[in-house]
């Protein structure tokens, strides 16, 4: 429906915070990284998550409440796409999870060499290996490509990556 991201905060964000659920794309059966973008590598998904991301206006917002939700002014109120309210205590989570009008594609895994890298490898800022490291990654469940697509569509240059 929306073809930027300012139509989309036009419509839905008049005021407060806007509540986008997650897709989180697994492994895709990737064991490697390869340098094509993720939008291509990664095509398998999971159902929308009930965990999103939000979007606010400068204006409404006082301080983070945690990495996916704000603390608001007392006049605006965190809302959803389709306009919903019903959010976890922390403002993290809807379980509605609406998915018609905008999605956040979270490439949570990528290929299974790169998972154990960030999880295991790569230590975090107190030096220690990720909460995540020796779980198992996920390939996903849904196939979708919509993202690649875009890509494709609004970027021609990538038309010629097969």
């Amino acid at each position: 429906k929306h073809s930027t991201v300012s139509e989309l905060v036009k419509d839905h964000l008049p005021s407060g915070s806007l509540l986008i659920n997650w897709r989180v794309f697994g492994t895709s059966n990737q064991q490697h990284y390869s340098p094509l973008p993720v939008t291509k590598r990664f095509t398998l998904r999971d159902e929308t998550s009930v965990l999103g991301k939000s979007i606010f206006r400068v204006k409404d917002f006082v301080r983070f409440k945690n990495p996916h939700s704000c603390v608001l002014d007392n006049n605006t109120e965190q809302r959803d796409t389709n306009g919903g309210r019903s959010f976890s205590p922390n403002g993290s989570q809807n379980k509605d999870r609406p998915d018609d009008v905008a999605v956040f594609h979270h490439y949570k895994y990528k290929s299974q060499e790169e998972w154990e890298h960030k999880t295991c490898v790569r230590l975090n800022n107190n030096g220690k290996n990720d909460k995540e490291c020796g779980m198992e990654s996920h390939p996903g469940t849904v196939y979708d490509a919509s993202a690649w697509e875009t890509l494709k569509r609004n970027s021609p240059q990538y038309s010629e990556i097969v």
